[in-house]
């Protein structure tokens, strides 16, 4: 059955810990085979089997949401009601602005008037409703849809709780500094978010095209494939497509993460997101704007946070049991000393008040995902895309990296590395007659053929070229002219000419080879060789340096394999050559199967015959630029620079992200139990309560954030 997933924005969700529980309880919903919601974006995903159970299912995710947090507004994501939506947190109203600072000064007027105890106590009670009475009135309407957990009511409870016992003051700085707190900490996420936004400042807002002989604007959405818009310089390109008119340098940067400009010129394909430095060109759009490079990254990071790390997860499981925990733990404080040992209830029930300001697990809910969130917007801006933060944690315990070689290790440009004729031709007469039969091939040798021919002498009259055959995977038979021609492989030139091997010269060379007959005559052959990418060498040094084994697995000839592994280092027995399909996945069961516990095996590749390894490895990263489609879409990770150096990047990324994580738990978890152990003891007070719970949430969201500004 085919699966639906429907994409729903929360307007006003401030609370972490109210969005884990919202996602916990859509996940149960029959029907439903997964919910994400990304705290970042405010967008909660669901996927469906069967479009009959959505209307229902969202309802009941409604009924949720009005349940758990009445104030929010659910909105039908479209393409752009994420950027709309107006939930900006970190912002204040003036209204707002104006009765926070009205209770700041009667608490302050409340402390002078500290020998008045009537007056004081007056003063205190009316900053405690001015500055909290939104507060109280989210933890009346929780209480009203029996979520009584929730960080406000546990608020009203505590400063409710201290002006019991007669802590006016504190009662009163709960609600001031919790405000603070959740103020500077929404101001922190927003900033985030903000900063990830500009990583991905790509989509364009409008496209040009000609009406009438005048330029207009119009919306990239309006444009279809095959429609043809200018792309003037100083402008991002919009769509994906060829240019057909004009030639510019862009800058690419956006896409690939490398800031060196490129020239492109009439024919070549141009990537949305890039931008065009100094001419006007016109582009013919090779797809929409829905399935450009542009909306595929944009889509991809941000549902990055859909496949969620082990971390992620432990977070959500741990915040499930903190609060229910703390909160027992509270009660037995303030029921056991006075009920079984005689002692004061006040002074029991303060510190038990104590516990309920510190039981809010928002300190990890919040700024473990969004270390993950942040590490992915970092790494799209060095081109390397992630279909989920899981990766970023999987590629900090790498055991075994399995490369392709085309394409991946290597450029996937075959070079003439030598042209042999026999006696009586001119290396110009062989590469001629070898560009005849390879002129209307695609194959890499084809292509590198008539780079070389069109660049030294010109182009081929095909006009002239009366028969042509091509015999996938043996070789091409051409009549030019009346001239009886044969281009290929060492067997298929044999079934066409009757002479013996000792005259096919080099026949059993090493390298890759085509070999001419011209008139039932051996002509000789051309050699090729592909080379090693220039960045290939250091990123074979670093997972060595990093004892990390790496492999070759290529259909490619052992011989070429071979020389490619004696470049780079990588041991012989860890080289495999002419491997079909079936068999790449054969060994990577065998790898598989000898890695260590709680590590990953990783394959790195580019084409078609890639995409069944890459579906099974535990981590499959492929090189975007060049690769195929099924290639792309059967990857974790996509390298779009095609820069093998690239995957260094994305796994100093990666740690850097884990350390920030796990650092982030250590430090939240530390200091609550600190608090909690301190207030047992009467050496804690509600100052130190608030600095548990949003100071350092604040810490660890401002720590999260530090990814965005780290240099890789």
């Amino acid at each position: 059955m085919k699966k639906l997933k429907k994409e729903v924005t929360l307007q006003g969700l401030d609370c972490a810990n109210c969005a884990r529980k919202i996602e916990e309880r859509v996940n149960k919903l029959e029907g439903v085979d997964k919910a994400t919601l990304n705290f970042m974006t405010k967008t909660l995903s669901i996927e469906v089997s069967g479009q009959e159970n959505i209307a229902a299912i969202m309802l009941k995710t409604n009924s949720i949401i009005r349940k758990l947090e009445p104030d929010v507004k659910v909105v039908e994501t479209t393409s752009n009601s994420a950027e709309k939506s107006g939930d900006e947190p970190g912002k204040l109203s003036k209204k707002e602005v104006y009765t926070f600072a009205a209770g700041v000064a009667v608490f302050l007027f409340a402390i002078l008037m500290g020998n008045s105890p009537y007056i004081s106590v007056f003063l205190y009670a009316g900053a405690y409703i001015i500055t909290g009475w939104d507060i109280i009135i989210k933890a009346y309407k929780g209480v009203s849809a029996k979520n009584i957990f929730n960080e406000n009511f546990l608020m009203t409870v505590a400063s409710l709780g201290a002006f019991a016992v007669k802590e006016y003051p504190e009662a009163v700085a709960v609600m001031i500094f919790y405000k603070i707190g959740e103020f500077f900490q929404d101001m922190a996420v927003n900033n985030t978010k903000n900063s990830i936004k500009a990583l991905l400042d790509l989509k364009p807002e409008y496209v040009n095209i000609l009406k009438d002989g005048k330029t207009v604007q119009v919306s990239p959405q309006t444009i279809r494939t095959g429609d043809e818009f200018l792309v003037k310089p100083g402008e991002k390109i919009p769509l994906d497509g060829v240019i057909v008119h004009g030639s510019s340098y862009a800058d690419t940067s956006a896409i690939t993460g490398e800031y060196m400009p490129i020239g492109i010129f009439k024919g070549d394909e141009v990537l949305s997101g890039y931008v065009n430095q100094s001419s006007l060109i016109t582009v013919k759009a090779s797809r929409p704007f829905t399935e450009s490079t542009v909306s595929k990254i944009i889509e991809m990071v941000q549902n990055s946070a859909e496949k969620k790390s082990k971390t992620e997860q432990f977070i959500t499981k741990f915040a499930r049991y903190y609060t229910p925990v703390v909160l027992l733990a509270a009660l037995l404080v303030a029921v056991i000393p006075p009920v079984f040992l005689g002692q004061h209830f006040s002074e029991w029930l303060y510190r038990a008040l104590i516990f309920l300001v510190v039981s809010c697990p928002c300190a990890l809910v919040l700024s473990v995902p969004l270390a993950y969130f942040a590490g992915a917007g970092v790494a799209s801006k060095k081109g390397i895309l992630l279909k989920g933060t899981n990766y970023l944690e999987g590629l900090n315990a790498v055991d075994s990296i399995l490369f392709d070689k085309t394409g991946t290790l290597t450029k996937g440009e075959l070079e003439i590395t030598s042209i042999m004729p026999t006696e009586g031709y001119t290396m110009q007469d062989l590469l001629f007659y070898a560009a005849v039969c390879e002129v209307h091939s695609s194959h890499p040798v084809a292509v590198s053929v008539m780079k070389k021919y069109t660049k030294d002498y010109g182009t081929i009259d095909e006009n002239k070229i009366e028969k042509y055959e091509e015999v996938m995977g043996k070789g091409i038979k051409a009549t030019y002219e009346g001239i009886e021609l044969v281009c290929g492989r060492y067997e298929y030139l044999k079934e066409s000419i009757a002479v013996s091997d000792a005259e096919f010269t080099g026949k059993n060379d090493d390298r890759t080879c085509i070999y001419v007959g011209i008139s039932g005559n051996y002509a000789g052959k051309i050699s090729f060789s592909d080379s090693v990418k220039p960045q290939t060498v250091q990123t074979i040094e670093f997972f060595a340096d990093q004892k990390i084994e790496t492999y070759i697995l290529t259909g490619d000839k052992t011989e070429s394999a071979l020389e490619v592994a004696s470049q780079l280092g990588i041991k012989k027995e860890n080289v495999f050559s002419r491997l079909l399909p079936g068999q790449k996945l054969e060994v990577l069961d065998k790898i598989l199967l000898r890695k260590k516990k709680n590590h990953s095996v990783v394959f790195v590749g580019d084409g078609i015959n890639d995409s069944p390894v890459m579906a099974k490895a535990d981590i499959s990263i492929s090189m975007g630029k060049a690769a195929s489609q099924a290639a792309v879409q059967a990857s974790d990770i996509v390298i779009m620079n095609d820069n093998p150096a690239s995957i260094i990047t994305a796994v100093k990324i990666a740690r850097i992200t884990q350390k920030t994580a796990i650092t982030n738990i250590f430090f939240s978890i530390a200091v609550k139990v600190l608090v909690i152990v301190l207030s047992t003891f009467g050496l804690a007070n509600m100052w130190h309560a608030i600095f548990a719970d949003v100071g350092v949430a604040l810490i660890a969201v401002l720590n999260s954030s530090r990814i965005l500004f780290k240099k890789i």
